[in-house]
């Protein structure tokens, strides 16, 4: 039930001015989505890691050298960065709107393992 009460509210969010604004402030005052929780920055940079590690097992290109692309890049970008710490060369990270915001960026490239 509460995905539908989500998809209503995402509904509104994409209809009226700022809509955008008004869904970070209800994930991160509402439903208390910003920081994303431990578990689920885990599973990204996992998942980047292992990207990774087929990347470089099936292609001639280093990473240093390589050029990756992320589309839909979201608000916490847990997979760029994490492309960025392993030593990817080159990013082109894109989104349909402006959603990076500073604390968010911050608090994500402070949790990222060393």
């Amino acid at each position: 039930m509460k995905w539908v009460l989500k998809a209503i509210m995402q509904k509104i969010f994409s209809n009226v001015p700022n809509g955008h604004t008004l869904n970070y402030l209800s994930q991160k005052y509402i439903t208390k989505r910003f920081p994303l929780p431990d578990w689920r920055l885990e599973n990204q940079i996992n998942t980047a890691l292992q990207y990774a590690k087929t990347f470089t097992k099936y292609s001639k290109v280093s990473l240093q050298d390589a050029r990756f692309y992320e589309f839909g890049a979201g608000w916490h970008l847990p997979m760029p960065l994490t492309f960025s710490a392993i030593g990817v060369g080159n990013q082109t990270i894109i989104d349909v709107r402006k959603n990076i915001k500073v604390e968010i960026l911050d608090t994500a490239s402070k949790r990222l393992p060393n």
